[in-house]
């Protein structure tokens, strides 16, 4: 703007008593003119805002999702609910169901006149407050018993809430509770003092749990008991027919008194033996007394799943043995799955999982008679190493899923025969396959690969969680190494007219998960594996696969770029999956790049789970 002092701005010049008069009004006319400018700006947008407003509200009216049906909308809402499956806690406001009731006033009669959003209750109660000695504040002691009673009484709000807008549907149960905790004044020279708490209260809404027992469809308990008077029990203690639709029961926790008494107790928990039970999980290492003590309808189960925690409940040495196992499964005629831990014979100790050196097998494992389970297709087994002779022992005409997680040693010889066998009988029919090749020999890697004509999906770790905890690989060991001349035997060769020659091992495999932590660098056998199985000629597409997916986990710091190498040479990556993760990453590089963080195998969930569906990435 023009002003009769523009050639003095930016200079030193000083304004004499008169024009700094006028500079000062012109200063103020201006000032004027902006307030004047700053009203209209504020007008124009709260009517540019009204406009908006105007736009939105009817742009709502012929919203798409207004013309959906009410059962359609409620399908969209079930749906969903399943997406929240795991991601959810399911209680307070973040229950995704009370999340659907905040949208709007149709979502929420929606939502509330729908039950089967309601039937997925997860109750927490809160952990009794730890003691304290007597010269802890009062006020403070006060507090926490306050604090204590208020979630207690959320819990019981929210389950009462959900079991009533559930209407008669069947339930899927969630219990978290534990026992206060024993202690002892251990020459403190302090008596432990407990908070006096409302114990009612748990007492209350544990009833209100069990008097819903009619509808439970699935209940898992993760509960720690100190004393066989809990009432915690008695969500345990509910009789056979006072759940009449209870399908599933998944337990994890711990009964400490079940050291001192297995077959009474166990006896006493009368849910196993509901008439429809079919699925059980139990979380605990599972010894042979407890399952034979448990009323469980073995011959009505298709699934059974005994983890590898110990929790403080049994010792290794009451572990389920190889020839528990046969015992067990020929109980169950009608199973279609199955995971265990075992141990390898009734001499084992609780040594035997962190013994420096494989256990040696004089004998194959004997058995009188196969088993013949002709449903059974998902097989999971984690032992310390598996026996010769045991694969022999099984018919499984149905098998098409198989894990078999072996411990690795420090040292010594690798006994990896029965593994090898179990790949020998059942890889022929095998789809999905699991092993710790760590756990094997070079040459027993070569054969578990070669014996799998078939499967489609393939997942190869270095070690398995609790198995191995703490073990270091040995250097220069007889350990398997899956490296360059492994991939070579993945790779399929062609001839000059483009017909497949010589073998290659899984011509099928669609799906690669490897975990290759301490393994020297394999990204250029890597390329040339994917390339492999992406360019295949016509001649031989009916005999090797296309490979969808790759996944690997390695050690060191990227050297090669593999997604960009197979991109520059024209391999067509289209619909191909690949996930490169370097463990040599910080965090907050990882993060930046985009890299995913997988979460830990779930207590319940194995390799074996849902067919290998989902993400199997557990490892990564």
């Amino acid at each position: 703007m023009d002003s009769p002092f523009s050639s003095f701005l930016d200079s030193n010049y000083v304004p004499s008593d008169d024009e700094a008069a006028t500079i000062k009004e012109m200063v103020a006319s201006r000032d004027a003119a902006l307030k004047d400018l700053d009203e209209r700006i504020r007008a124009l947008t709260d009517e540019r805002m009204k406009h908006a407003k105007f736009i939105k509200d009817h742009n709502a009216l012929v919203s798409p999702m207004r013309k959906l049906p009410t059962d359609i909308l409620s399908s969209i809402f079930r749906s969903y609910l399943e997406q929240c499956h795991w991601r959810s806690s399911y209680r307070s406001r973040q229950h995704p169901s009370v999340l659907l009731t905040h949208i709007c006033r149709r979502w929420r009669e929606i939502a509330l006149g729908t039950p089967l959003l309601w039937t997925t209750i997860r109750v927490k109660c809160p952990s009794s407050p730890y003691h304290f000695y007597k010269s802890c504040p009062e006020s403070l002691r006060n507090r926490l018993a306050q604090v204590w009673d208020t979630l207690t009484q959320k819990e019981e709000h929210m389950f009462a809430m959900c079991a009533e807008r559930s209407a008669n549907c069947p339930l899927r149960l969630t219990v978290v509770a534990s026992d206060v905790f024993p202690i002892t004044s251990q020459g403190t020279g302090s008596t432990p003092y407990y908070l006096k708490i409302d114990e009612e209260g748990r007492r209350r809404l544990l009833d209100a749990i069990c008097d819903t027992s009619p509808r439970w469809e699935r209940i898992t308990l993760d509960i720690r008991i100190e004393n066989l008077a809990s009432p915690i029990l008695n969500l345990l203690r509910v009789t056979a027919e006072r759940a009449p639709q209870l399908q599933s029961i998944q337990f994890a926790g711990a009964v400490s008194p079940l050291e001192q008494d297995v077959a009474s107790a166990c006896q006493g928990f009368t849910l196993f033996a509901a008439q429809g039970l079919h699925t059980l999980r139990w979380g605990q290492l599972m010894s042979m007394a407890m399952a034979s003590s448990i009323p469980v309808r073995w011959e009505n189960v298709t699934e059974i799943y005994f983890g590898d925690s110990a929790g403080g409940q049994i010792g290794h040495r009451q572990q389920m043995s190889f020839a528990d196992a046969i015992e067990m499964l020929e109980k169950c005629p009608h199973l279609a799955r199955c995971t265990m831990s075992l141990r390898n014979s009734a001499e084992d100790g609780d040594n035997a999982w962190f013994a420096a050196a494989p256990p040696a097998f004089t004998q194959p494992f004997t058995f009188e008679r196969k088993i013949v389970l002709p449903q059974l297709h998902t097989l999971g087994i984690r032992a310390p190493a598996i026996p010769t002779g045991f694969a022999s022992a099984l018919v499984l005409p149905s098998l098409h899923t198989l894990s078999l997680h072996s411990k690795r040693y420090r040292r010594g010889l690798l006994n990896d025969r029965g593994t090898v066998e179990f790949a020998r009988v059942f890889g022929s029919q095998l789809k999905n396959a699991a092993f710790n090749f760590a756990s094997l020999t070079q040459f027993g890697l070569f054969e578990c690969l070669r014996s799998l004509p078939v499967v489609t999906r393939l997942r190869l770790t270095e070690g398995y969680d609790y198995l191995d905890a703490g073990i270091q690989s040995p250097p220069g060991g007889t350990k398997a190494m899956l490296n360059a001349s492994i991939l070579a035997q993945l790779r399929p060769k062609y001839n000059e007219k483009g017909y497949l020659v010589g073998q290659c091992y899984c011509p099928k495999l669609e799906r690669l998960f490897c975990n290759l932590a301490g393994q020297d660098t394999v990204e250029g056998s890597l390329v040339e594996f994917v390339r492999s199985r992406r360019e295949i000629p016509v001649e031989s597409q009916h005999e090797i696969a296309r490979i969808k997916e790759v996944a690997m986990n390695l050690d060191l710091s990227e050297t090669v770029d593999i997604g960009r190498e197979l991109r520059e040479t024209g391999i067509d990556m289209v619909d191909c999956i690949l996930k490169i993760r370097y463990r040599g990453l910080d965090e907050d590089t990882e993060r930046q790049i985009g890299y995913k963080t997988y979460s830990p195998r779930d207590l319940y969930e194995d390799v074996c789970r849902d067919e290998f569906e989902g993400d199997l990435l557990g490892i990564l």
